[in-house]
């Protein structure tokens, strides 16, 4: 009776019951795709690219001018825009991108003009997504929030949404029709349907309302205390004729309407 050992074996057959045995094999990732920092001369850098997107799809590139700067580092359509590193002149700034409403970072890239640093990462899959939703109309930008209103606006103009106080607004467009404006969809009290939709100012131009509505409520009450009683007639307020005084200044009425709102807490709040 005869025993092998495993040296004995032919490499033939150690072949064979290597194939056979289990092999543990990890689940296969998803790679995504790696950010890459990019400098160049970024002079102008709005006319070397236009931009579309949001805060809730991420900003893209859209369009690069053939020839530019932009386009010989091979920024093309469909990168996406994560961070921006602009240090050239002052005021200089670093920013992330990545959540910002399209207003935010047009505004952020609008004062790139010089060398700067973009950190960026192709994809592809969400900007054609993005790009579907626009031309099917489904969506006029990438942003998607909600803010509680804190200024009633009257909505006199065509395509204007009146809001009141408390008011939930879905923001979908913080450019439309350009600067100024945000495009809003008033929420159901019971419910996250959209109703009623159109344009409200956005959050600078509402503080400039209410800062023009606080002004013209408290000019009643600065000349009512620059009133003042002569001398030789009683001041009703202390009932004597001690010598002049200031008239008490009046309450402001409940509501002051001026323009397309009154006034009621400082701003647009999200919610």
């Amino acid at each position: 009776m005869s025993h092998r050992t495993a040296a004995d074996q032919s490499p033939a057959a150690s072949a064979s019951q290597s194939s056979t045995a289990p092999v543990r094999r990890r689940p296969a990732r998803k790679i995504l795709s790696q950010v890459t920092v990019l400098a160049f001369q970024g002079d102008a850098l709005l006319e070397q690219i236009s931009v579309i997107g949001g805060n809730l799809t991420g900003i893209f590139i859209h369009r690069v001018t053939p020839g530019s700067a932009a386009d010989e580092m091979a920024l093309r359509p469909g990168t996406q825009i994560l961070r921006v590193d602009y240090e050239a002149t002052a005021p200089s700034f670093k920013a992330v991108l990545e959540g910002a409403t399209l207003e935010h970072a047009v505004g952020l890239l609008m004062r790139v003009n010089g060398f700067c640093c973009l950190s960026v990462k192709v994809n592809v899959e969400g900007y054609k997504k993005l790009v579907q939703d626009l031309e099917a109309k489904v969506a006029t930008s990438g942003d998607s929030f909600y803010i509680r209103v804190n200024l009633a606006m009257e909505g006199r103009a065509e395509g204007e949404l009146q809001v009141h106080c408390s008011d939930i607004l879905h923001v979908t467009d913080t450019l439309c029709q350009g600067q100024g404006c945000w495009h809003a969809h008033r929420v159901g009290p019971y419910s996250t349907k959209d109703v009623e939709h159109g344009t409200v100012p956005n959050y600078s131009q509402a503080q400039q309302l209410l800062v023009a509505l606080i002004q013209d409520m408290a000019q009643p009450r600065i000349a009512a205390r620059k009133v003042r009683w002569p001398a030789s007639c009683p001041d009703p307020g202390r009932g004597s004729r001690a010598g002049p005084a200031l008239l008490p200044a009046s309450p402001p009425p409940a509501h002051v309407a001026c323009g397309r709102g009154r006034p009621v807490q400082p701003s647009f709040a999200r919610g």
